[in-house]
């Protein structure tokens, strides 16, 4: 079959699309080009477009009417909130050069853009006195230390101490007093000490951002959960290859594991925290 626009506009249609947008239209009819016989199945499985690319609201899921949306799907289930606690710490996961050079291995302009945008919190953050901790991967050139995970992606093994593209990307280093985790596995907390580092200095909170969302990201908002941290995901300050896995994670952690939130939520947040710890500060000071 010769894929056109109307008989992709029909395919979407009988999936249960309300409409098309002409960017989508366009990313499909490039698929059936090059894949004509993947089309019907990559359809079955596209989120609606007229739906936020996140949160309860996300997909459609397979397996359930296709005109059943995600919100209708959980609803009752998967739609709660965690909220933000008292002691916010900002976690920055792997910004480091490889996701931001172009032509490098894990090179993903979703990531560049989530570099862009950390600038604003980090900055907000270390103003107020929150915590910015940070993380990156860093194996032995053999990679044996990186075990079955560098088995699954070897191209880890380009995460070398001294190797360029492991270094920090520059706009998003840390500070000279900043904490840095070094890790071989996707969570943050595995094999470190994050989880007894926050404790002691009695985090409950910790804002995540960094890349990958689908991989890094979504592995150390389950581990946190699972510490009693609560994760808050800052939806523009992380990145992936494609926004497929990248909607997908957000839509998975703000459904289960923690709370997906946009960066103007996120600081003005901070800046209520802190002024009512500076209030309690000062009412304590007064007594």
């Amino acid at each position: 079959m010769t894929w056109t626009r109307e008989s992709i506009a029909a395919l979407a249609a009988s999936r249960g699309f309300d409409r098309l947008a002409p960017e989508h239209l366009d990313r499909w009819l490039a698929l059936a080009q090059r894949q004509p016989s993947t089309l019907p199945l990559r359809a079955s499985v596209e989120r609606k477009q007229d739906e936020p690319a996140y949160g309860p609201q996300a997909f459609a899921p397979s397996g359930v009417s296709p005109r059943e949306s995600a919100a209708e799907n959980y609803r009752g289930v998967f739609n709660n909130r965690l909220g933000f606690g008292r002691h916010p710490a900002v976690i920055a996961i792997d910004f480091v050069r490889s996701y931001t050079t172009p032509g490098a291995p894990f090179y993903a302009e979703g990531v560049v853009g989530a570099v862009a945008q950390t600038r604003a919190l980090f900055a907000q953050a270390r103003r107020l006195g929150v915590p910015v901790l940070h993380t990156r991967p860093i194996y032995h050139p053999s990679g044996r230390d990186g075990g079955l995970f560098v088995q699954k992606v070897p191209a880890l093994r380009a995460m070398v101490r001294g190797e360029p593209l492991a270094e920090f990307d520059p706009a998003v280093a840390p500070l000279s007093d900043e904490i840095v985790f070094e890790k071989a596995y996707p969570s943050s907390f595995f094999g470190t000490a994050l989880a007894p580092t926050l404790t002691a200095q009695g985090i409950d909170t910790v804002i995540l951002v960094g890349c990958s969302t689908s991989g890094c990201v979504r592995a150390t908002a389950v581990d946190a959960l699972q510490y009693g941290f609560r994760p808050i995901v800052a939806r523009e300050c992380v990145g992936d290859r494609h926004p497929g896995p990248h909607d997908a994670a957000l839509f998975d952690i703000d459904a289960k594991y923690g709370d997906v939130e946009d960066l103007a939520t996120i600081l003005a947040t901070l800046e209520t925290l802190a002024a009512a710890r500076a209030a309690s500060s000062g009412s304590s000071e007064g007594r």
